[in-house]
């Protein structure tokens, strides 16, 4: 996790990196000379939510709090090891999927399943 953090990159960007267990998920914000900000996974926050905005510096972003409605709504019992019912119940939804949006894929740390592209509805 150390390089993700500390190695130079040459333009700013979002790195999202999860595990097998518990807990093991993070959004590190990189600019060229090293990391912003992360935000873990932790027992009280299941998931993290990203958009291509600070965040947390800009609590007024609609595309981040509509994120935040639907996986809220969708809630963990909701979510599948394949990322689907993510994809197709918060990705997919008015206010997330953006028009120019031309896939959304899954990849997963678990070496068993495949990395998985799905193309957005016909209606965006």
């Amino acid at each position: 996790m150390n390089r993700f953090s500390t190695e130079r990159v040459t333009s700013p960007g979002y790195i999202i990196v999860g595990g097998l267990s518990n807990n093991e998920g993070v959004v590190i914000a990189r600019d060229s000379n090293g990391t912003n900000h992360t935000h873990w996974l932790t027992d009280r926050e299941w998931y993290v939510a990203q958009t291509n905005r600070d965040v947390w510096r800009d609590y007024g972003d609609a595309r981040y709090n509509a994120t935040v409605a639907y996986m809220n709504n969708l809630g963990q019992s909701g979510v599948s090891l394949d990322g689907k019912m993510i994809i197709e119940n918060v990705l997919w939804s008015p206010g997330v999927l953006q028009f120019s949006t031309i896939f959304t894929a899954t990849a997963t740390a678990n070496k068993l399943q495949k990395l998985t592209i799905y193309n957005p509805p016909n209606d965006t």
